[in-house]
């Protein structure tokens, strides 16, 4: 499995944001696209998080991911072997 940042935009410009992309790997199947955003601008648009830091496993994690290197806060991406299903624990402060 492949774990991406990614920031995107829409064809006319007006969708833009960042995500969590995983991939297979092996197939390039989609296995998980989590959009990533952090607030609402004067519109009552969601505001994306345009930075995040794809960090190596710890534990039985497959990776983790984090907006920010100083407060220690960070989301877990695991692999349910049972259910075949990638799921994110969140890790706060």
């Amino acid at each position: 499995m492949i774990g991406q940042s990614v920031l995107f935009e829409s064809c006319d410009g007006e969708l833009k944001g960042a995500a969590l992309l995983v991939t297979d790997a092996a197939t390039n199947e989609i296995l998980r696209w989590e959009p990533l955003g952090n607030g609402v601008d004067d519109r009552g648009q969601s505001v994306p998080s345009w930075v995040m830091f794809i960090k190596p496993a710890e534990g039985d994690e497959l990776f983790g991911y984090s907006g920010c290197t100083e407060c220690g806060a960070r989301t877990n991406v695991y692999y349910d072997l049972t259910r075949k299903k990638i799921y994110t624990e969140y890790n706060g402060h």
